[in-house]
């Protein structure tokens, strides 16, 4: 078998840490790095501190911005948090977003979501937002669970957070990740309560009920196949034809990460590459340990799937912190004229429909 094309890739990692006030509040925030796969490298994005209500939050990114979603806290004054916040920091309850062509301008609010999401499964479908997960009040009143919300976050001052329709089973339990099927212009949706994966068309506004299939969180898509690493192994499955692959592993993929528990499979920018993500290393008091694993895959001829190592790297993020979700970015060349050291440390980030974790 031979060796993968080497790629280059890069990512955005949303890390969430804590610290203790003067006056003996604790506040959680959060703030973005930008990993360099290939450099094994780690920097700090402008764009200032995002001050968290409610630390479970997602994120996801699309067209020109990077969204944090989820938060059942209110939005607060910065009138009462003498101290805490400049023009550079923001508080987060539900819904936030920075520009990353002009990171600058720090982070700013959308709209509430009409449901009380604490920690939804976010995706981005050709410029929609969309969120699944959480308790909404409808008719009469009664709590019931959210069907998922959409919004046009374009829109600017017009963008409102519309409901989806019910699916045809409630469930509460929405699956990690939500993966974006453009191949066929669909979302799929896992409900963990009932194992059941659906497919929603959001240019019909229906849901469609496909297998029952068990889910897991390093979980992708690659053309008509879902793939994971559980195990120390990988799988895969064949939804059109809803059969059982078995990949065939590069011999030169590490036996010791093959053994490794990951907590997330990216898709990065390039198709068919993907990287494994750790965020749980050594505990140490200064730092937290990330674990990187970049890989290929091909399906010659629709036969059974070849997974093909790449590379590996360790990295350190300053301080404890958790970390709530990646992305993955393409960076765009920059216009020759501009040599500032600004556009070099922060670029131009071109994103493409992901996961939603």
């Amino acid at each position: 078998m031979r060796k993968a094309n080497h790629v280059s890739a890069e990512i955005v990692l949303h890390a969430v840490k804590g610290e203790i006030l003067p006056d003996g509040a604790w506040y959680r925030y959060g703030e973005l790095y930008r990993v360099n796969l290939d450099k094994a490298e780690i920097s700090k994005c402008r764009g200032g501190k995002l001050y968290l209500n409610d630390c479970l939050s997602s994120m996801v990114i699309s067209g020109h911005a990077i969204y944090v979603l989820g938060g059942g806290g209110v939005r607060h004054s910065k009138k009462g948090i003498d101290g805490l916040f400049t023009s550079e920091q923001h508080l987060h309850s539900r819904a936030s977003f920075i520009d990353l062509d002009n990171t600058d301008g720090g982070w700013k609010p959308l709209p509430d979501f009409k449901s009380r999401i604490v920690r939804p499964v976010c995706v981005s479908f050709q410029g929609n937002l969309f969120v699944f997960g959480g308790m909404c009040k409808r008719g009469n009143g009664t709590p019931t669970v959210s069907p998922g919300e959409e919004i046009n976050p374009r829109r600017n001052g017009n963008a409102r957070w519309s409901f989806l329709p019910d699916p045809p089973e409630q469930a509460f339990n929405v699956s990690r990740p939500v993966l974006v099927d453009n191949k066929n212009n669909r979302i799929l949706v896992h409900f963990k309560d009932s194992c059941s994966l659906y497919a929603y068309y959001p240019h019909q506004s229906k849901w469609e009920f496909l297998l029952h299939f068990a889910w897991h969180k390093t979980l992708a898509l690659f053309g008509d196949m879902l793939f994971f690493h559980a195990g120390c192994t990988f799988h895969a499955f064949d939804l059109a034809t809803k059969t059982q692959l078995h990949p065939i592993i590069s011999t030169d993929f590490p036996p010791c990460l093959l053994w490794t528990k990951f907590d997330v499979l990216i898709t990065l920018a390039q198709p068919g590459s993907f990287c494994l993500a750790l965020d749980r290393g050594p505990i140490l008091p200064d730092k937290t340990c990330l674990k990187f694993v970049k890989f290929c895959i091909e399906r010659p001829c629709s036969g059974q799937p070849h997974i093909i190592f790449d590379s590996c790297c360790d990295l350190d993020v300053d301080g404890r912190a958790s970390v709530a979700s990646f992305v993955p970015i393409v960076t765009r060349s920059s216009p020759k004229k501009d040599t500032s050291a600004k556009a070099s440390e922060t670029g131009v980030l071109i994103p493409s429909d992901t996961i939603g974790i």
